[in-house]
């Protein structure tokens, strides 16, 4: 069975840079989404919305592209700088892995983990959903480029 690709356009990011202000961080998206705040290389999700954490004090928001952000942090409105890419399939970790230097293992990158690496030197986010669904969050301009690299793979 191929790897379907679909892109998932109702879904926009916000970067949420939260300093000092972490400890107002946590109940906010508890609140607002029923989320916690994930350990790092980990994503919490939730039905309306999804979070990672790509470096320290930064977390990446994923929700409806409708969505606007009111954090008790600095929100910073990425909906226009990346598209995000559902991949589906028993062969998605052996198409990534093509062109990621990461270990994707089911040891090492369960369900449930993000990592941050290049995917043909396309730099993106990839986040293990489930054992066959995975997201790739990649900038808007090499976005193209990503299809026809997973087309052609």
């Amino acid at each position: 069975m191929p790897v379907k690709i679909n892109e998932l356009e109702d879904r926009g990011c916000w970067l949420l840079r939260s300093g000092q202000a972490q400890a107002e961080l946590s109940p906010w998206l508890q609140q607002e989404f029923r989320l916690k705040l994930p350990t790092f290389g980990r994503m919490e999700s939730a039905k309306k919305a999804m979070i990672w954490q790509p470096g320290p004090d930064a977390w990446m928001l994923m929700v409806s592209r409708q969505t606007a952000v009111q954090a008790p942090v600095i929100a910073i409105d990425l909906r226009a700088a990346y598209r995000v890419f559902e991949l589906r399939g028993p062969q998605v970790r052996e198409l990534i892995n093509k062109g990621c230097p990461l270990d994707l293992g089911d040891g090492s990158f369960a369900p449930g983990s993000h990592a941050q690496s290049l995917f043909f030197e396309v730099p993106v986010q990839i986040l293990r959903i489930t054992v066959q669904q995975w997201l790739l969050q990649v900038p808007r301009s090499a976005a193209d480029y990503l299809i026809y690299l997973c087309n052609a793979k």
